[in-house]
């Protein structure tokens, strides 16, 4: 296993409303059997979705992958809002767009009730 200083998970900006991660494996596996199994499954995960072999990959021992971000850049006036959302789904980090779309290409109802409410969403860095 790794004996240097690298934390098991980092992560930087990517393009606006994204974030590039990466993950230590040998930092996040305690034991050659946890690593093993993950090994093992890699290569089914990657077919699993579509999307998965343009989000993920792994070098070595180093897991990289984009996720979303909703954490704000610029502080406001406006009142606080917390939005518990579960992990994003994968065709929406591939498009760059929360809530991209549903099935079809049909706009996610999410966006759909939030507008209606006269919620907008902005991502923008800077």
């Amino acid at each position: 296993m790794s004996l240097d200083n690298r934390k098991v998970l980092e992560y930087r900006p990517g393009k606006p409303g994204q974030l590039k991660c990466k993950i230590d494996l040998d930092k996040l596996f305690k034991t050659q059997k946890e690593h093993n199994k993950f090994n093992q499954n890699w290569k089914k995960f990657l077919k699993s979705d579509k999307n998965n072999k343009i989000i993920y990959s792994l070098k070595g021992n180093i897991l990289k992958y984009k996720t979303e971000e909703l954490i704000p850049t610029k502080p406001t006036n406006r009142r606080p809002l917390l939005l518990l959302l579960g992990n994003p789904a994968s065709h929406s980090v591939v498009s760059g767009m929360f809530f991209a779309f549903e099935g079809k290409g049909i706009e996610h109802s999410f966006l759909e009730i939030n507008f209606t409410a006269g919620w907008h969403f902005q991502v923008s860095r800077g």
